[in-house]
């Protein structure tokens, strides 16, 4: 429902569009500027801020956009933590007047659960005050969901939301193109971060579950579309989501065709939807390679060994062995403190004392980064405890997002609740890789999407279960 504070702006479609307008070039701004600059810099941001706080709509859409850009404030705190706050603020000001169903928070209890079993690693912190800013990822992370799971009561708010995600995707793709062909450079990721890799395949299963649930008028442009992400996949040359999105499509072939009652869909348009992702991944990478850019050089070399010994220098080009000594560095600190781990986002801060690595090794490869595998991640610095928590956790995200799959009636709604539920199975099998959807961006857009999957639950349980 849209608060009277926002129905107090005239022509409230100029307004977004101004507020987007701007937003744009304050986020420009903010990216040329050198990260001693950025505090400055946020000066000029007041007057964004001030359009931002009076409407919701314009805060989410600029919080999309943040997540394509890696303005790093303070270690792992990001532009989008900071923005995250915002968003919340906008929320509580905009809304505080509406008249909302009482709808109770999804998970809240399991989520309480995971937050207090980490507290007790406090104890082994090493640097608690680092420790406990971090923690504000978590506090932040369960802020958006929160504010999302609130606002959104009605497709049109989650296509907003989506479409906003796409057009950025595809404007960083453009640009990603212009910087490989137009000036020559190697690997890259256009103005957003190395998170780029995970936006382009979450933006490509959605757009393949357009293919299967839309309509045929409307599949050329979800077809050009799906191609230039396919090409910013590509040209970022990440194995991580590339893995995690073949992994993600198979067992989505595999549900789809085992829950043919539920599922609403023709086997064939499931396959012609694979199929053409499949062909159009094969012909573009064949494209690609044609005109010179070995797109799957990082892919082949992870499978090749290094026969040279390290030598003094620590010289090497894998990252698989530079990750070895994190791990066993992580070990290492798991054995010290199994049961409530060393501090929750403290490994970077502490791994220095469980070290057994020369100094120059240790400088080089391990010092101030994080485990990198994300189950890892929090073993290390929850302890058993914590891990146990977080699994719990996570497992209710799961039977919650499937759980919606089943209350859905009309193809929009199994479309959407398929969509939710398979992104939330693409970062739970992410998080074996990698441990960057527990902070900064990553967490926020974990936050994101499973707000829309509790909104969208409640838009389902509202319809049905209200009604038997």
């Amino acid at each position: 429902m849209v608060s009277e504070a926002e129905k107090l702006i005239p022509r409230p479609w100029r307004m977004y569009g101004f507020g987007v307008l701007l937003a744009v070039f304050v986020l420009y701004f903010l990216t040329q500027l050198p990260s001693g600059g950025l505090i400055y810099g946020l000066a000029f941001s007041i007057p964004l801020i001030a359009v931002m706080t009076f409407s919701f709509r314009i805060s989410l859409t600029v919080l999309v956009f943040s997540l394509f850009l890696d303005i790093n404030l303070f270690y792992l705190i990001k532009l989008s933590n900071i923005l995250t706050i915002q968003v919340i603020i906008s929320y509580w000001l905009t809304h505080r007047d509406a008249t909302v169903e009482n709808q109770l928070f999804p998970l809240k209890a399991v989520f309480l659960l995971f937050f207090i079993s980490v507290l007790p690693s406090f104890i082994n912190a090493v640097s608690p005050g680092m420790s406990l800013l971090m923690l504000s990822n978590l506090l932040l992370f369960w802020g958006i969901q929160f504010v999302v799971f609130k606002h959104v009561e009605d497709y049109a708010a989650l296509k907003r939301i989506i479409f906003a995600y796409f057009t950025i995707n595809v404007i960083n793709t453009v640009y990603l193109v212009y910087q490989v062909l137009g000036k020559g450079y190697g690997r890259t990721f256009g103005f957003s971060g190395i998170m780029f890799g995970d936006y382009a395949a979450i933006a490509i299963f959605i757009s393949l579950m357009y293919l299967i649930y839309g309509e045929k008028g409307g599949r050329v442009p979800i077809i050009l579309t799906l191609s230039v992400l396919v090409v910013g996949l590509f040209l970022t040359q990440t194995r991580n989501p590339m893995l995690n999105l073949l992994i993600v499509l198979f067992l989505l072939v595999i549900y789809m065709i085992r829950r043919g009652d539920i599922v609403l869909v023709k086997r064939r348009n499931l396959v012609l939807g694979v199929l053409t992702v499949l062909v159009v991944a094969v012909l573009l990478a064949g494209v690609l390679n044609s005109i010179g850019l070995d797109v799957f050089k990082r892919v082949e070399s992870s499978t090749e060994i290094d026969q040279k010994e390290l030598v003094e220098q620590g010289v090497t080009s894998n990252s698989l062995l530079t990750r070895f000594f994190i791990w066993q560095i992580g070990w290492e600190a798991f054995k010290a403190h199994p049961v409530i781990g060393i501090g929750i986002y403290g490994f970077p801060f502490t791994s220095e004392q469980y070290s057994q690595l020369p100094d120059i090794l240790y400088n080089r490869y391990v010092k101030t980064l994080t485990p990198h595998v994300g189950y890892y991640t929090v073993l290390i610095e929850a302890g058993i405890i914590g891990f146990i928590a977080f699994l719990v956790y996570i497992t209710s995200i799961l039977k919650m997002a499937f759980g919606a799959i089943r209350l859905a009636v009309t193809k929009e709604e199994v479309s959407f609740a398929i969509i939710f539920a398979f992104l939330q199975v693409y970062i739970i099998l992410s998080l074996l890789f990698s441990d960057a959807w527990l902070w900064g961006l990553g967490s926020v857009l974990w936050g994101l999407l499973t707000g829309m999957m509790f909104a969208h639950t409640k838009m389902l349980n509202r319809k049905y279960l209200d009604l038997r």
